[in-house]
């Protein structure tokens, strides 16, 4: 379990360094009614629900934007 534990750090962490690129880059969703001005990284990661077989994380994202008009 403890290289588990390890790989979903890893995860997070590159998860997380990869939101960062996108928001520096401007490259955000396209969501139809808005213009997203950044995206970021509130909490990294925190295991959920776990059973025998699979596991359940959360990521927490904030997307800032402005409505169109």
């Amino acid at each position: 379990m403890g290289d588990t534990n390890l790989d979903s750090a890893q995860l997070f962490e590159e998860l997380s360094e990869w939101i960062y690129e996108k928001n520096e880059k401007g490259d955000f969703p396209k969501i139809q009614g808005i213009s997203p001005l950044w995206l970021e990284v509130v909490s990294s990661g925190a295991q959920k629900k776990t059973d025998s077989k699979s596991a359940v994380y959360e990521i927490k994202l904030r997307l800032v934007y402005e409505k169109e008009k």
